[in-house]
């Protein structure tokens, strides 16, 4: 196992792009936490799958309530233009992290030393959280891209404060889109449901929660289809047991 660590430890991939993946395990102990506060021990499968639509309605309402918070513009911390963009732009779960990142560095980074040599600029961030450690960040003005050496960015899918404080330097005044990965945005929705390219949000999540309520119906139909079926035969073979008896 050591001498193929390089292929299983997390450090070895600060260079590729980690965020959002999430263990088997952990996905469905996170699954199992949930819906254990909606079915007791013993519940047979038609109570389970009523727990299953209670469980999911559960969902649906925390999802709707957590769109229309972020439908709403947040605070900012700092009066910095890239700031505002994201309180436009992501939701307000990813916003409160980013605004964090934002206003340290303002307050938590110095850029002792910059070079710059025609559209690309390279900068050493000095992160005081971090110890004073020197952090490199390559900024490319022609396409906006930029590269900074902890790679936070492909670990957790959103800029860091030491590209926050180089961009700050460069009179950037929005997130370059390249970076803003969907799933973070205030639109994830609209962009990923089913119908979310001919119909609004809110309708495109009122579709969907149909959707699902439907299957879920159908699926309890099905249940007891085949509870009926079971007591049927059942039934049929005490009368042929009878029969044979008498």
């Amino acid at each position: 196992m050591y001498n193929i660590r390089d292929h299983w430890i997390p450090a070895y991939f600060h260079d590729i792009e980690m965020d959002g993946l999430l263990r088997i395990t952990s996905r469905s102990e996170s699954s199992n936490f949930f819906f254990q506060h909606f079915h007791q021990n013993g519940d047979t499968l038609v109570e389970f799958y009523s727990s299953f639509e209670s469980g999911m309605d559960k969902q649906c309402h925390l999802n709707t309530e957590n769109d229309t918070k972020s439908k709403h513009t947040p605070h900012t911390a700092t009066t910095i233009k890239i700031e505002i963009d994201a309180s436009k732009l992501y939701t307000r779960k990813l916003f409160h992290f980013v605004s964090e990142d934002i206003k340290s560095a303002c307050y938590h980074t110095n850029i002792p030393d910059m070079s710059k040599d025609h559209h690309s600029r390279n900068y050493k961030v000095e992160d005081e959280l971090m110890h004073g450690k020197i952090f490199e960040v390559d900024v490319n003005l022609s396409n906006n891209s930029v590269k900074c050496s902890c790679n936070f960015y492909f670990r957790r899918g959103y800029l860091y404060r030491h590209v926050f404080a180089t961009l700050h330097q460069c009179g950037v005044k929005e997130i370059p889109r390249k970076y803003v990965k969907t799933r973070w945005s205030k639109d994830a929705v609209k962009r990923d449901s089913i119908l979310g390219s001919q119909l609004p949000g809110f309708v495109s999540r009122i579709v969907w929660t149909m959707l699902v309520k439907t299957r879920i119906r159908l699926i309890k139909l099905l249940l007891t289809w085949i509870k009926q079926t079971q007591i049927f035969q059942n039934q049929k073979q005490v009368v042929q047991f009878k029969e044979v008896v008498i």
